[in-house]
């Protein structure tokens, strides 16, 4: 997975160079005991600023089913059952405030689900 923000910098794998990056001040890549994948936290962004994601599977032998998932303060939101095949690669997008949520049409026979939970509380 790489992920880049509005300014072009990325934070995740980079398939071109086979390694780890993170141009993203303040983002970390967080790595798990006992999960395979890491999880990366990312700053704020302004709410109409899209983070794009792509995922590759250019390392991959078989399909996997994977999540993608977008926790701030308020909301939750993501794709649930992002089928990925060898050699394919799927772009997404959310934006900083989690109101829009694109996966690209056409790159799968499978489209995965859309959630979305908001906390009102105090509102």
């Amino acid at each position: 997975m790489l992920i880049s923000n509005a300014a072009g910098q990325c934070i995740g794998y980079d398939p071109a160079t086979g390694q780890g990056i993170n141009e993203i001040p303040e983002a970390q890549i967080v790595y798990l005991k006992g999960v395979q994948s890491p999880m990366y936290q990312l700053p704020l962004q302004e709410a109409e600023k899209l983070y794009n994601v792509t995922v590759s599977g250019q390392t991959i032998a078989r399909e996997v089913s994977t999540n993608l998932v977008m926790v701030r303060p308020g909301y939750v939101v993501g794709f649930e059952d992002i089928r990925l095949q060898p050699d394919q690669t799927l772009e997404m997008s959310l934006s900083g405030d989690g109101k829009q949520l694109v996966f690209e049409e056409g790159q799968t026979a499978h489209t995965p689900n859309v959630f979305m939970g908001i906390d009102d509380v105090g509102q």
